[in-house]
C-alpha cells in the first residue's frame, strides 16, 4: 500500500470553497502513477518498452463535503492484476484522519506505436504485490444506457492533452459537470461518478456531450464526432447540499448603563448566526452588572 500526502491548494477547492470529485481526480491519478514508479513499472519504465498505462473505468464516492481542509492522505494500493487490467483502490481522508472519498479503477497498458491493448503480465512482469483491503465502493460497470439530449460541443485543444497525446481523463469529468447549471451546482454536490473511458480523443477532435436526467444520477455520452466513436459514459449521482450554520461576529451600536448612576457608554459587539443570508440575533439582557440596550 502507498500514502501520497500532496500539499492543500487553493485550486483543488470548487467554486463556493469546496473539495469537489473532479478536483481530487487529479490527485489521485498522480497516487497512482507514483506508487506505480515506485514498483518498477511507473510512466517513464513503460515508455522505454513503448507502452503505457491508460484509465479504462474508475468509481468515486465523496463522503463529506470537505471545506477546511490543509493536508490531503491518499492510501493506494493494487487490488489484483488481470491480463486484460489491473484494478486499484484508494482511500483519501484529511489532516485529522476523516474519510473524504474513496473508489476504484481500472487501468489497462496499451502500446503507443499501435494504440491496442497489451497483456499486462507481458509487460510488467507477475506481480504479487496485491492488498486484499476493501473499500465499500461498487466495482466500476460498463455503462449501458440510451442516448439522451444534445446539450453542448466541445472541440478539443491543445490544453486538453497529456503527455499520451489525448485529451487528459479529469477533462471528460469536466465537460460532464459543466452541462449543469450554476444554480444547480449552487444547491448540490456530486456524490458519486462512474466513467467509462472507451475511445481516446485527439487534439481537434468534436465531442458531442449528449445528457439524460433522472430522479437520482444524470447520464452523460461524449460521443467523439470526428471519429464517429463514443468516448466516454458517465453517470453522476449529486445531492442537495446541507446548509450550514456560520457564526460571526457583527458591529452594532449598543447602549450600555450600569446598574449605578455612572456615565453612559457604548461597546460595539454582539453574535449573530447567518445561514445563506438569513440572520438571527441574539441579546443578552445582563452582561457583566451591565444592563443592555439596543438603540
Amino acid at each position: 500500500m502507498y500514502l501520497y500526502f500532496p500539499k492543500y491548494a487553493y485550486h483543488t477547492k470548487d467554486r463556493f470553497g469546496n473539495i469537489s470529485l473532479n478536483k481530487l481526480l487529479p490527485l489521485i491519478l498522480d497516487s497512482a502513477g507514483d506508487h506505480a514508479e515506485q514498483l518498477g513499472f511507473g510512466k517513464e519504465e513503460l515508455l522505454q518498452k513503448k507502452h503505457t498505462w491508460v484509465l479504462s473505468r474508475i468509481n468515486i464516492e465523496l463522503d463529506e463535503l470537505a471545506t477546511d481542509v490543509k493536508t490531503l492522505y491518499i492510501d493506494t494500493w493494487i487490488s489484483f492484476v488481470k491480463s486484460a487490467f489491473s484494478v486499484r483502490l484508494f482511500e483519501i481522508h484529511d489532516g485529522k484522519g476523516t474519510r473524504i472519498a474513496y473508489g476504484n479503477t481500472y487501468w489497462s497498458i496499451i502500446n503507443t506505436e499501435t494504440r491496442r491493448l497489451a497483456a499486462i503480465p507481458k509487460i510488467i512482469g507477475e506481480h504479487p504485490v496485491t492488498n486484499a483491503r476493501k473499500v465499500p465502493c461498487e466495482m466500476p460497470q460498463k455503462l449501458v444506457f440510451e442516448r439522451g439530449e444534445l446539450v453542448a460541443q466541445e472541440i478539443a485543444q491543445y490544453t486538453d492533452l497529456d503527455y499520451n497525446g489525448h485529451v487528459n481523463s479529469n477533462r471528460y469529468l469536466d465537460w460532464g459537470i459543466n452541462s449543469f447549471s450554476p444554480d444547480f451546482l449552487a444547491s448540490h454536490r456530486l456524490a458519486k461518478i462512474e466513467l467509462n473511458y472507451t475511445q481516446e480523443v485527439y487534439w481537434e477532435d468534436t465531442v458531442c456531450i449528449y445528457k439524460t436526467e433522472s430522479s437520482d444520477a444524470v447520464e452523460l455520452e461524449l460521443y467523439n464526432k470526428t471519429q464517429e466513436a463514443t468516448a466516454c459514459k458517465m453517470r453522476l449521482q449529486t445531492k442537495r447540499k446541507r446548509r450550514r450554520l456560520v457564526k460571526c461576529a457583527c458591529i452594532s451600536r449598543l447602549k450600555v448603563r450600569r446598574k449605578s448612576n455612572l456615565p453612559i457608554f457604548h461597546v460595539a459587539f454582539h453574535n449573530f448566526y447567518r445561514n445563506f443570508g438569513e440572520i438571527a440575533m441574539y441579546h443578552s439582557t445582563i452582561v457583566c452588572g451591565y444592563k443592555i440596550g439596543v438603540f
